[in-house]
């Protein structure tokens, strides 16, 4: 599990909402999900995500990192919103989006 409190705007490195999740390489490894939960914007809840290990192994080129460890910054932006927004690629992963609670 890889968990990220909301960043707003004013404390984010990029100057837009998103969430920051930070995974060891080796929590790429193996088979099944690797749950991220988010909190939600206003503070009341959280976003679950169920992504795939396989697919996280697949797109990782395009993800950033160092030091043995990735480094997603998830935009919280309508219309990019869970799109993979440090790394070169631009993922999206509101695909893998189990539950706004």
């Amino acid at each position: 599990m890889a968990t990220s409190r909301f960043f707003p705007p004013s404390k984010s490195w990029t100057k837009r909402s998103a969430w920051a999740i930070t995974l060891a390489e080796q929590k790429l490894d193996g088979p099944g999900k690797l749950v991220f939960v988010c909190e939600r914007e206003d503070g009341n809840g959280f976003h679950v995500l169920g992504v795939p290990r396989p697919w996280l192994r697949d797109h990782a080129v395009r993800f950033d990192r160092s030091d043995g460890k990735y480094r997603l910054f998830l935009s919280a932006k309508a219309g990019e919103l869970f799109t993979e927004v440090r790394g070169t690629g631009r993922v999206g992963f509101s695909e893998w989006l189990v539950d706004s609670a």
